[in-house]
């Protein structure tokens, strides 16, 4: 990982403040101004879009003068890494359809990206919004992820579906994955809710519906599930102790290994011994953290959370002492759960049953209703005041970096 330092400057009901510093070398300084600059320009255009001011006036003026500021940016270069960042700047100056990634390459190597354009947020009636990112490139975890790509076929085969639905190869068209150090966001990234990846097609019309690229806010992420996953886990699971005393960098595997998914065949490789154990104590910490977001039906992953909480609480895999008031986890049956869960919404899908989708979508209650005000049963505790909703992150790389340019 790379070294950052951490201040906590304040924990409240809604946000936890914290300083996000990034190590970048003073040799590209210039060029990430450059970056950092063209992020400015996405949070006006971005404000601009929300209040619905003169956008189509200026919407081109804007993007003309992120072209300029990224071309300025590249004369700070020099040999190959100029020549391939200056091609990038000329390949997006003909547009964007989505959202964009230019890698600045530094001793060889790719060192900074920028992903720029637009994202569609489902929850601003679908409107395209736009956003950046800007971030140093984590490799740490290059390893683990090619390790898990190897086996998505094998995946594929142990799924619990009938061979008829079973398709063709998901290796070769599966996301590709990679982590970046972010240090900096703008627009609908920038919202207080800040998410922890972004999927996005690598700026072509023709990739659109396969959003081939996914990009994780690595460190973000490890904070995020430190500051608020940790602590929701640490209060109210009886097992804490088993993942109490990790690392950042074991933090990052086992998320990254939960957000692609799979665990329980990683079991025998890359999940050892007890990291089987611990990565299903990361994903029901994760779970409940999702949950605590509330209005259900507004956010698709907080639903589906909830969904699978209300699955195994049924079926007995997870229960609530109400003397200790601490959930208790059958990992055994866990396993099991998680198979039969799985099995029924898999054939769901590739049946096309929409019947039986809002059947089990509402199996619990009325999911526009669930959420919208307070938790039902045992879950008010995620309402604790005392385990943040929200980070804040001050860019202290990024505030540095800006600063200490226009000084000169």
């Amino acid at each position: 990982m790379v070294s950052y330092k951490e201040y906590l400057v304040n924990i409240s009901k809604q946000s936890a403040i914290v300083d996000l510093v990034v190590d970048v070398d003073e040799e590209v300084r210039e060029p990430v101004y450059s970056f950092l600059e063209v992020l400015e320009f996405i949070e006006m255009h971005y404000h601009l879009q929300r209040t619905g001011e003169g956008v189509s006036e200026l919407e081109g003026a804007i993007f003309q003068k992120i072209v300029e500021t990224l071309r300025r940016g590249t004369s700070y270069l020099s040999g190959e890494e100029k020549l391939d960042l200056s091609r990038k700047v000329d390949s997006i100056s003909r547009g964007i359809y989505d959202l964009c990634s230019l890698i600045l390459k530094h001793k060889g190597e790719d060192y900074i990206d920028l992903i720029i354009g637009k994202i569609l947020s489902w929850d601003k009636n679908n409107r395209g919004c736009y956003s950046g990112a800007v971030g140093l490139i984590n490799k740490s975890f290059d390893n683990l992820i090619e390790s898990y790509d190897k086996k998505l076929d094998y995946f594929q085969e142990r799924l619990p579906v009938s061979e008829q639905y079973k398709g063709f190869s998901i290796k070769k068209s599966a996301p590709l994955m990679r982590c970046i150090d972010v240090f900096s966001l703008a627009g609908e990234l920038n919202i207080r809710h800040k998410p922890i990846c972004v999927f996005f097609s690598g700026g072509a019309s023709q990739n659109l519906s396969t959003l081939s690229r996914m990009t994780v806010f690595i460190n973000m992420y490890v904070y995020r599930f430190k500051l608020i996953s940790n602590e929701i886990a640490r209060k109210y699971l009886e097992d804490y102790s088993i993942i109490k005393d990790h690392d950042d960098s074991t933090i990052a595997r086992l998320l990254l290994v939960w957000l692609r998914g799979h665990m329980r065949y990683l079991a025998d490789d890359l999940l050892k011994d007890d990291l089987l154990i611990k990565a299903y104590i990361f994903a029901i910490a994760e779970m409940f953290r999702y949950i605590r977001r509330g209005r259900f039906y507004n956010y698709p992953d907080t639903a589906s959370a909830f969904l699978a909480y209300c699955y195994f609480r049924e079926s007995g895999s997870i229960r609530f002492d109400t003397k200790g008031k601490k959930f208790t986890v059958d990992f055994g049956k866990l396993e099991t759960d998680l198979k039969k869960l799985t099995e029924k919404l898999l054939t769901i899908f590739a049946e096309g049953d929409v019947t039986e989708g809002l059947k089990l979508l509402n199996r619990w209650g009325d999911i526009k209703e669930l959420g919208q005000h307070g938790f039902p049963n045992e879950l008010e505790f995620l309402e604790d005041p005392d385990i943040p909703h929200y980070i804040d992150f001050n860019f202290v790389t990024r505030d540095g970096i800006l600063s200490g340019l226009e000084r000169r």
